[in-house]
């Protein structure tokens, strides 16, 4: 389902929808639908941390393959292949006008501000976070010196990035300049806790690991399994 997430983001945050049908003229009409999707991947979408749009849950298979509790529900509404009875055509026909008599865009407003945060919508924001994100997560179960940041050469924790990588089964497609480009996006940031310096080896980085930790859980990108 990745490969079609952007065509879903802007579905779901854009207010009109602009139908081009063929051998006729365009049409805009308010968009007011709220997209709910299943899968069988455990993470079928990129959601980035700075995301407004997704909820993410967990379905359980606690029903799965249990006929009796699936026939109760085919026995009251009732199935597409047979005619219908009576009492079930009214318990479809209540659930339409109940459904009909609610303020669509009212929905649509109160789940866009008040979207609960799961532990499974939190998996999926950390997933797909970069690699580098989820080594520094790793970092931070370093000791410290009191109020001391520990000191790494760049080379060193290069290696042990790819060691980290190899170790835990990612794809390491970093080499070091692109590993300090990457780096650099935290030392330009002082609430980090990274700081580049030059020394007498090369180029060191100095890190406040219970600074980094700080950060990366304010940011919503702390790893917990890393």
């Amino acid at each position: 389902m990745t490969i079609h997430h952007e065509k879903l983001n802007n579905i779901i945050t854009t207010p009109s929808y602009t139908f081009e049908d063929k051998c006729a003229p365009p049409y805009t009409i308010p968009l007011l639908a709220n997209i709910v999707v299943t899968a069988n991947k455990r993470n079928p979408v990129n959601i980035p941390k700075d995301d407004r749009r997704w909820v993410a849950a967990r379905c359980f298979n606690t029903h799965m393959r249990d006929t009796v509790y699936h026939g109760m529900f085919r026995a009251y509404f009732g199935e597409r292949e047979t005619p219908r009875t009576p009492s079930q055509l009214r318990v479809l026909r209540g659930l339409y006008q109940a459904f009909m008599s609610r303020d669509v865009e009212a929905i649509k407003l109160a789940l866009t501000s008040n979207r609960p945060m799961t532990d499974f919508y939190k998996e999926c924001t950390l997933v797909h976070a970069p690699l580098i994100t989820k080594f520094l997560s790793s970092l931070t179960y370093d000791e410290c010196g009191s109020g001391v940041p520990n000191l790494y050469l760049s080379s060193s924790l290069f290696r042990r990035c790819k060691e980290w990588a190899d170790r835990s089964g990612f794809k390491f497609h970093l080499n070091t300049t692109s590993f300090g480009i990457e780096m650099s996006s935290f030392t330009k940031n002082s609430a980090t806790g990274i700081e580049k310096k030059r020394g007498s080896e090369g180029n060191e980085y100095h890190v406040d690991v219970r600074k980094l930790e700080a950060f990366l859980k304010d940011e919503g990108i702390f790893d917990d399994n890393s």
